[in-house]
């Protein structure tokens, strides 16, 4: 089906919001949408082909130094909460409230998942990856060798009785 320049922007259009609202949208769906904005397609595969279309320009337009400051600007913004997440974990007591050991074990907790999150971001990103400037990377094996390198018994037992002192799991639990 031949479409005219302005109709295919504007399917173009119609398609990318449609997607954005809905990631998992199926095909038919979307056929649905295109015919309430009054666009009709007969031809599913056509509109794959459109949809493909746009996944990939969007890959194309991706820029690596752009995502590279967002991801510079997330752990800025993580820093300043570190440092007020410290203060309730930490009190230095000059103010005279001490917040509750709920309080800082939830603190803890918020820090421990934010960190573990920032960290896997920069890894699904491959900020971490050796020589990345030179264009070498990781094997996926060596990806999965870092990510799912278990604890040694030691320091599983340590953080264990950590995590019964401070209450996060309970003391007579059995891990």
């Amino acid at each position: 089906m031949k479409l005219g320049s302005d109709t295919k922007e504007r399917l173009k259009q119609i398609v990318r919001n449609a997607v954005a609202l809905d990631p998992m949208i199926s095909l038919r769906d979307l056929q649905a949408v295109l015919l309430q904005k009054g666009i009709k397609i007969g031809n599913l595969n056509s509109l794959a082909r459109i949809r493909k279309e746009l996944t990939e320009d969007a890959i194309e337009e991706m820029d690596r130094p752009q995502v590279l400051k967002r991801y510079a600007d997330m752990e800025e913004r993580m820093r300043v909460l570190r440092t007020e997440l410290f203060k309730i974990i930490y009190p230095d007591g000059k103010s005279g409230v001490y917040p509750s050991y709920s309080e800082q074990i939830s603190a803890m907790k918020i820090l421990m998942e934010s960190d573990i999150k920032l960290f896997r971001a920069g890894l699904e990103m491959g900020i971490y990856r050796k020589d990345m400037a030179k264009g070498k990377k990781y094997t996926k094996e060596e990806e999965l060798a870092m990510r799912n390198r278990p604890l040694n018994a030691e320091h599983r037992k340590a953080m264990l009785k950590a995590f019964k002192n401070f209450g996060l799991i309970p003391k007579d639990a059995e891990i």
